[in-house]
């Protein structure tokens, strides 16, 4: 992923971010560490396209957002949003798909609307979904907000089982 972002805010002439480059390799990881309200979630605003107010460029390969505040079809159960990646993606997960059902202890809620899901459970469904989508790189923020502890270390390890195969970056 190559990053060159000149001057991003929420109106062009009021820049927010200004002089961001950076570029990541398969099975790097990249932190942005900063105080609230610096630009982290406005920089990954700029690198998935929903903030028009850019200028620069962004390449990447395919790649999935894990976004801090779940994003989901409120009339949708966890295995029709599965069933809409696999139809969007035009992957076919479903091995990885039932290991991460699995491992996020959702399996026995697949039939359930996201809504009617706690704020933990709807997370681990966002990070799910991503997954599936055997991305090359995953874009994250606040990933842990939610989480138990136990998803939480479930997390970083197939986060870096990932990472050392190469497949995926951060």
């Amino acid at each position: 992923m190559d990053v060159k972002i000149e001057q991003a805010g929420y109106e062009i002439n009021e820049p927010v971010i200004q002089d961001i480059s950076f570029d990541v390799r398969a099975g790097e990881i990249l932190g942005v560490i900063g105080s609230n309200g610096a630009g982290k979630t406005t920089t990954i605003a700029c690198l998935t396209g929903t903030i028009p107010w850019m200028k620069g460029t962004v390449e990447m390969e395919r790649y999935a957002f894990i976004p801090e505040q779940p994003v989901y079809y409120d009339y949708l159960t966890l295995s029709e949003h599965i069933a809409l990646v696999q139809e969007l993606t035009g992957i076919d997960s479903t091995e990885k798909t039932e290991e991460l059902l699995q491992l996020f202890r959702l399996e026995h809620v697949t039939d359930r609307y996201l809504s009617s899901f706690s704020k933990g459970m709807k997370q681990k469904a966002m990070i799910l979904l991503a997954l599936i989508q055997e991305a090359r790189v995953l874009i994250v923020d606040e990933p842990f907000i939610g989480l138990d502890a136990t998803t939480t270390i479930q997390l970083l390890r197939l986060l870096e089982a990932e990472r050392t195969r190469g497949q995926v970056s951060y």
